[in-house]
């Protein structure tokens, strides 16, 4: 008992010391006091003290504090507690609370009390913590909760810990707290190389025969720049291998999926190989679209570009690289906060495109007489069988613009 009392002595002394806490970083925190609710606005709350007898609630964005030196606190999403100068004290309501510090082992300089909320520790080593009056060490990766002490399996505390380290190093350069800082926190920032695989596997029918097929898609990410590659294969209901997906050379490049530069959100991105789920004019013009409908057995390689610049937006695709078919076109011109001009382009160049016609004669093989021989229209076979051209067929070009202000 001498013991416990001895230490809350200290903690109390470095209570003394310290002024009030300091919210770091809280995009969507609010401050409540008696007086007013602060909302959120970086430069009106952050890098500033929390007064005293203060509500501060983390929601959708989790929040840090400078308790004193040395130590943070990270509130979770939906976190509030209060802070108390007289005595000083830490009032958890619900949420989750992290503990860090700079250089453990050490005591945390207020004590917490925490009814139903879990505390947890994520820096090195220990730290010396009293909560609801009862004086305990916790080890790193340890949780509090209901008067429930125990080490957590797993290492939950990794990126929280580095979060808090990339911290600590800002306020030792003097760099925090500020009002205005531009975060780049390590567990935020995209790994250099990742990759992983799902796998697949159904029935298709596929030139009028029936497959069983299965693979597996593996994706690598360098950096911004994502690769996919489908590696599968398929097999008829008589047990035939489908070779026409592996008996070249050139079949490996066919298996790239796709290519893929930034991501959609950023201000370029680029993906070229299979392009999907695109939506033009409000789907009035292109719903849902995808170049490759018979996947995995046959894929186009088309583009896909994207292009943002303060209010300016752009979109662009084309079905086919090699032989482009579809395509289609937006921008955006946000010329003010009431106006906004936007234009679209769709077009099919060759709506007839997927007519099978093998020896290229105009005449589709279900009605050529000599599928597999160029015909002239002069031809005996073709004046006795008299099948329909497929240029002789109407409206084989189709275009749609949509102009609209918002």
């Amino acid at each position: 008992m001498k013991t416990y009392s001895i230490i809350l002595s200290i903690l109390l002394l470095v209570v003394a010391s310290f002024g009030a806490p300091v919210l770091l970083y809280g995009p969507d925190a609010s401050i409540i006091t008696e007086q007013k609710i602060q909302s959120a606005p970086p430069e009106s709350l952050i890098g500033r003290k929390i007064p005293d007898n203060a509500l501060v609630e983390s929601r959708l964005e989790r929040a840090f504090i400078l308790l004193c030196d040395g130590q943070i606190i990270e509130t979770s999403e939906n976190t509030s507690l209060f802070f108390k100068s007289n005595p000083p004290r830490i009032n958890v309501t619900e949420g989750v609370v992290t503990l860090f510090l700079a250089k453990p082992p050490d005591t945390l300089c207020m004590p917490i009390n925490a009814d139903s909320s879990r505390i947890r520790y994520a820096s090195g080593d220990s730290i010396l913590v009293t909560i609801n009056d009862t004086v305990l060490w916790m080890a790193r990766g340890s949780r509090y909760i209901a008067g429930d002490y125990r080490i957590v399996e797993g290492f939950w505390f990794d990126k929280p810990a580095r979060d808090a380290k990339y911290l600590f190093k800002r306020i030792e350069k003097r760099e925090l707290p500020a009002y205005k800082f531009d975060f780049d926190f390590p567990s935020a920032r995209p790994k250099i190389f990742r990759h992983r695989s799902r796998g697949y596997a159904g029935i298709g029918t596929f030139e009028d025969e029936r497959y069983y097929f299965a693979g597996a898609i593996y994706k690598m990410n360098l950096w911004k720049l994502e690769f996919a590659y489908d590696l599968w294969a398929a097999f008829s209901e008589n047990g035939k291998f489908y070779g026409d997906a592996w008996d070249e050379w050139s079949d490996l490049l066919d298996h790239i999926r796709y290519l893929r530069l930034f991501r959609p959100g950023d201000p370029f991105y680029l993906r070229a190989g299979l392009v999907e789920d695109l939506t033009y004019g409000r789907g009035l013009l292109v719903d849902n679209y995808s170049n490759s409908i018979f996947l995995p057995f046959g894929k186009k390689n088309g583009l896909e570009l994207r292009l943002r610049i303060k209010d300016f937006r752009a979109a662009a695709f084309v079905n086919d690289i090699g032989y482009p078919r579809v395509a289609g076109a937006h921008f955006r011109w946000k010329q003010s906060d009431i106006l906004t001009v936007t234009a679209t382009y769709a077009g099919d160049f060759d709506q007839f495109s997927n007519i099978e016609d093998s020896d290229g004669d105009s005449y589709p093989d279900e009605t050529d007489p000599q599928p597999d021989i160029f015909n002239e229209p002069t031809d005996s076979a073709i004046i006795a069988a008299n099948p329909e051209r497929i240029d002789a067929l109407g409206a084989k070009y189709l275009h749609g613009v949509a102009v609209g202000m918002d």
